[in-house]
């Protein structure tokens, strides 16, 4: 079965250096808030490495009304 993506190469691209960077800016403020940001720097991670996005796909299809930009239609189902 065909892994059906809703990222693109750019966009992970991005997720993965935010995961990057984010950690290295919290600890040069104070080293205690990166518990705080460790569930979203995980979830751009996993995102970044696995091309999709569940909230993306939520938030297009259910709240904007516009399906993926994707060719696949599986997602806009």
């Amino acid at each position: 079965m065909e892994q059906v993506l809703n990222l693109s190469l750019r966009e992970s691209l991005l997720r993965g250096l935010a995961a990057i960077l984010i950690p290295m800016l919290i600890l040069l403020i104070d080293h205690r808030l990166i518990v705080y940001f460790l569930p979203v720097i995980v979830y751009l991670y996993i995102t970044a490495m696995v091309h999709i996005c569940p909230i993306k796909h939520t938030w297009r299809l259910k709240f904007l009304h516009i399906p993926d930009d994707n060719d696949n239609n599986f997602w806009d189902r």
